[in-house]
């Protein structure tokens, strides 16, 4: 786990063990508002977010639901 960050430029991610719920929350925060969400990552057994004007989020665990039912984003064909 120390050495994670070094395998970042070879396009491999290492992330702690989430727990199915949490991963869905994650991958949800990550992938359904990508115009507000500039990125997403776990510590200390929480998922935060920085938004685009910067601010570090904490997702608590009252706004799990909000995340699961947004909708996921189309994606465009043309």
């Amino acid at each position: 786990m120390s050495k994670r960050k070094m395998l970042r430029n070879a396009g491999v991610f290492v992330r702690d063990d989430l727990t199915p719920l949490n991963n869905q929350v994650f991958m949800s925060v990550k992938k359904k508002m990508p115009d507000e969400v500039q990125s997403v990552w776990w510590q200390n057994d929480s998922i935060f977010y920085r938004d685009r004007m910067d601010n570090k989020v904490r997702v608590d665990w009252e706004d799990y639901n909000h995340w699961l039912e947004l909708p996921w984003p189309t994606t465009r064909r043309n």
